[in-house]
Parts: C-alpha cells; structure tokens; sequence
C-alpha cells in the first residue's frame, strides 16, 4: 500500500470569482505552534496536581485573595521558600514520616 500524498485545500468559491486564497500549508507545518497540554501554559511552568488538605488550600487562597495574586503563584512561592529552607536543613521532615502500605513509596507524610 502507498502513503497518500497530501493535497492542497482548495477554496472552491475563491476560484470561481476570480479572488485567490492563500494555500493551506500541510497539516504537518499547522501542527508546529504550541503542542497539546501546553495550550495557555507560560514558558518555563508546568501545569501540576498535588493533594493539598482543604484547610491548607483554603489559606492560600485567602492569603493570596489578601495579597492581590493567584492561589498558585503564592502555592509556588512558597514551596520554593520552603524547598531553600529544606535545603539548608532549616527543616526536617523526617519527624513526620509513617511507614507506607504502598509498594511505590517507603513513607507517607504527615504534619
């Protein structure tokens, strides 16, 4: 069996009155824009899910509605505040470690 060759899109109406339309590029040169899943995402973030107690969510956006800014650029500010201090060893969470039942991790945590 043979690959089909692309076509170029005509515009039907366009030639029959005399107008020309600019050609369609092949579907492999439309495609070249933002790739799906980063649709509306700025460069250099990463749309992501974590599970976050409701009270805690709750406090950021408060905090956040309070400061003037979205719920996730104060979520992102503050785990990167929180990963320097975790860092420098400001913080330790190993405190707060229970054995999990999970084969893909040795811990859960708690706080």
């Amino acid at each position: 069996m043979t690959k089909r060759k692309s076509t170029p899109k005509r515009n039907a109406l366009s030639e029959l009155s005399g107008l020309s339309a600019p050609p369609t590029p092949p579907q492999a040169e439309q495609g070249e824009g933002k790739k799906k899943g980063q649709r509306g995402a700025r460069e250099g973030l990463a749309r992501i899910q974590y599970d976050i107690p409701k009270e805690l969510k709750k406090q950021i956006h408060e905090r956040a509605v309070e400061i003037g800014v979205p719920d996730s650029q104060l979520a992102a500010y503050l785990m990167k505040h929180g990963m320097e201090l975790l860092e420098s060893g400001k913080i330790d969470p190993t405190p707060h470690l229970e054995k999990s039942t999970s084969p893909k991790f040795r811990f859960n945590l708690f706080s």
